[in-house]
């Protein structure tokens, strides 16, 4: 700064002004000597004021050299404190930008890896759709093997059957108004010895009658006896048939514990409520279906003494459920009688999703596929989800079958897992433990001897209503 001060004064012109100076005090001199006192006087004073001026000047000069050097100075601190300032603020925005940068890039990686991991979700759906839809393909198509398989033994059985049939007059006639009685007045109400034994091997629905009998008598919940009849028949049998079934039987001892039968009981040619559960047990349904047809008829001809009204229409929904346990109960060897009576079921009473849920199983079971199609749509359109969750669950799982074969094999997927979902949720399908199957074989072991026992307890309320 001193180095700077000394240049400054060095460049500033004093000699010029100090021979101005001096060549001005020369001329007062001169102008002094040859003037008289009182001038002489005067430029003394102009002469010391000149001086002193001189002085004063030259101080302002110094002074403001110092000045304007030491603003110099600042103004030089100054911007280089700015540039500084400005350099500082670059460098900080040059490591924000890469910070920034450094941010994006993180982002943008983990976009890529949430879009890889997507990708892989997406493929493992993907992956797990198609494992779930070849599974799907390999079980239908087992099950229609096995259902070719098992319809050509019913085919031989039911050929079997018919040429027994034809040597028996215990046969119903279709006519629901004049059904053909059967005589049962020779028929025994005493079991063989080996009536119902325990056996490990599969058994056909009709030979597991008595013990759903035996097991409602022991206060044992449908769902649980549905899980037995599963079990031993080892999922031959559709899980709504043997649902269907267990209620039907439940539903007639229901009718028969309400006294529906009573004032039938006396007239010719009708069994008693015992001989139908006897018979019922040993897989003979032509009892139960005498009371049920009696019951049925009998209940229309009250409907149509009403005339119209609300009356006869519960009297015809009456009828509509009383010919879904007869159809029912028919099913398990009448095809043909059962189809008919869950048709009369569904003109008495259009609304029961019950009767077209059942009469598209027998419609699927005697190949007639676009009537069971039909019928299988009417129960989804027609049925609450929360009150027929069985009758969808069946619906779908039959609709399934169909769409598979129609090459729809997405839409087939979707309703067979829908229905599955029901059946798992409800354990229908779900194996007996060691305990279970004991009990299963103490039951059956004893069955014979138990039945009496059991028709009684099923009975115990019958007279009182």
């Amino acid at each position: 700064m001193f180095e700077n001060i000394k240049t400054t004064i060095n460049n500033i012109q004093i000699s010029e002004v100090f021979a101005n100076a001096i060549e001005n005090l020369g001329s007062l001199l001169q102008n002094f000597d040859t003037s008289n006192n009182s001038v002489r006087l005067l430029s003394l004073i102009l002469i010391s004021i000149t001086f002193c001026l001189f002085i004063i000047m030259t101080l302002f000069i110094y002074i403001k050299s110092i000045i304007s050097l030491i603003k110099d100075d600042n103004y030089q601190e100054s911007t280089e404190k700015s540039f500084k300032e400005e350099e500082e603020k670059k460098e900080e925005e040059s490591l924000l930008q890469k910070k920034e940068e450094e941010d994006r890039l993180v982002r943008e990686k983990d976009a890529e890896q949430e879009k890889e991991k997507l990708t892989l979700e997406k493929k493992e759906q993907e992956d797990f759709r198609q494992r779930e839809e070849k599974k799907f393909l390999e079980q239908t198509q087992k099950e229609t093997e096995d259902k070719q398989k098992k319809e050509a033994l019913e085919k031989e059985k039911t050929q079997k059957e018919e040429k027994q049939k034809e040597k028996k007059e215990q046969a119903l006639d279709l006519d629901w108004q004049k059904g053909k009685k059967v005589s049962f007045e020779n028929l025994s109400t005493e079991f063989p010895a080996d009536y119902l034994q325990y056996k490990q091997n599969k058994k056909e629905l009709g030979d597991l009658i008595g013990l759903i009998i035996d097991m409602l008598s022991r206060g044992v919940t449908n769902l649980k006896i549905a899980q037995t009849i599963m079990f031993r028949s080892q999922g031959e049998v559709a899980e709504e048939q043997v649902l269907q079934v267990i209620a039907a039987i439940d539903e007639f001892v229901g009718l028969c514990n309400t006294g529906k039968f009573k004032k039938l009981i006396g007239k010719e040619g009708l069994p008693s409520e015992r001989d139908a559960l006897y018979h019922l047990a040993q897989g003979d349904n032509s009892l139960a279906l005498l009371l049920l047809e009696g019951l049925m008829n009998d209940t229309v001809e009250n409907a149509n003494m009403m005339g119209t009204g609300s009356r006869r229409e519960e009297l015809l929904r009456d009828v509509s459920a009383q010919a879904c346990v007869f159809g029912t109960l028919s099913s398990i060897n009448d095809v043909h009688l059962a189809t008919n009576s869950f048709e009369l079921s569904i003109e008495l009473n259009p609304a029961n999703v019950v009767a077209w849920s059942r009469v598209g199983d027998m419609y699927s079971i005697v190949s007639s596929t676009n009537r069971a199609v039909w019928a299988y749509n009417k129960v989804i359109e027609m049925a609450d989800e929360e009150i027929n969750a069985e009758q969808v669950a069946n619906a779908n799982k039959a609709l399934s079958e169909y769409y598979y074969d129609q090459g729809n094999s997405l839409q087939a997927a979707k309703m067979y897992n829908s229905a599955k979902l029901f059946y798992d949720s409800i354990g229908v399908n779900r194996n007996l433990d060691r305990q279970e199957l004991d009990i299963i074989e103490i039951i059956e072991s004893n069955q014979s001897e138990n039945l009496n026992e059991a028709i009684t307890k099923l009975l115990s309320n019958s007279r009182a209503a």
